[in-house]
C-alpha cells in the first residue's frame, strides 16, 4: 500500500472527473447526433414533402417543409428534427397527441400544446436546469410534524401510526 500526499490526490480526482465529465459529454453528443441521423432518415422516407411559400415560413431557410401523420394528427418537422409542430388547421386538441410517441425509433414527448420535443432535447434541458435549493424550511410544515394550512386554518397533527390525528 502506498501513501498519498493529498495535494496530489486533488488534482488527480479534477482531472478524473473533467475526464468523466468530457466523456459523458461526447457521449451524448454522439447519441444526439445519431439519433437526428435516425429521425431524417424516417422523414426522408416517410414524410409528406409539401412545399410552402417563402413568406409563410420566416427565417426557415428553404421552402420545403416536412409533414409527418402521427396518430392522424398532421405536424411540421422544425429545428432540424428536433420538434414537430401541429399544422395550424388542426382540430385536435392538444391531448389529443400521445404523451410519448415513437417516430423512426426516436423518442418524442407531448408539450402543453400539443406538440412534439425530442427526448434528447428534454433529457437536456432538465441535466442544464439541475434543482434549485433553498435555504428556508418550507411554510406548510414544519419539523415537529404539525402541518398548517392556510386557507382552513386547521393545524393536523401528523402521527406516525396513523394518517392523520383530528
Amino acid at each position: 500500500m502506498q501513501l498519498i500526499n493529498s495535494t496530489v490526490y486533488e488534482k488527480e480526482a479534477q482531472s478524473r472527473s473533467n475526464a468523466i465529465e468530457q466523456t459523458h459529454r461526447h457521449k451524448q453528443l454522439q447519441k444526439d447526433n445519431q439519433e437526428k441521423a435516425q429521425f431524417a432518415n424516417f422523414a426522408r422516407q416517410h414524410a409528406i414533402n409539401a412545399t410552402a411559400p417563402p413568406s409563410s415560413m420566416p427565417g426557415s431557410g428553404p421552402a420545403s417543409r416536412f409533414e409527418i401523420l402521427i396518430d392522424g394528427i398532421s405536424f411540421q418537422v422544425l429545428k432540424g428534427g428536433n420538434k414537430l409542430v401541429k399544422l395550424p388547421g388542426d382540430i385536435n386538441p392538444p391531448n389529443a397527441t400521445p404523451k410519448v410517441a415513437f417516430v423512426g425509433d426516436v423518442k418524442f414527448h407531448r408539450t402543453r400544446n400539443g406538440n412534439l420535443v425530442r427526448h434528447g432535447i428534454v433529457k437536456a434541458q432538465q441535466l442544464v436546469g439541475g434543482v434549485k435549493k433553498v435555504n428556508e424550511q418550507c411554510k406548510t410544515f414544519s419539523w415537529n410534524g404539525i402541518v398548517f394550512l392556510k386557507r382552513t386554518g386547521f393545524a393536523y397533527l401528523f402521527n406516525y401510526f396513523s394518517l392523520a390525528v383530528w
